[in-house]
């Protein structure tokens, strides 16, 4: 793979991870904050980081919401 053609893998990763973190994970953290709730969550392939970053975009960084807070 050539240098130009991983950077548009990696930037489609990040697009893709930002879109699934505001519109899964944002709204269920926006949902238990509203509810006086803790967000926690797992998700499948997390024990394995290649099938995380095939899964949901990304390794841990994207996934720590604390209660109340939306990640940025």
């Amino acid at each position: 793979m050539t240098e130009e053609a991983q950077r548009v893998k990696a930037d489609y990763y990040d697009v893709w991870s930002n879109i699934f973190k505001d519109s899964f994970f944002g709204v269920q953290a926006d949902w238990c904050a509203r509810n006086n709730m803790e967000y926690l969550v797992h998700l499948i392939g997390e024990e394995v980081g290649i099938h995380q970053a095939r899964t949901e975009g990304g390794l841990l960084p994207r996934r720590a919401v604390p209660a109340g807070a939306r990640h940025r």
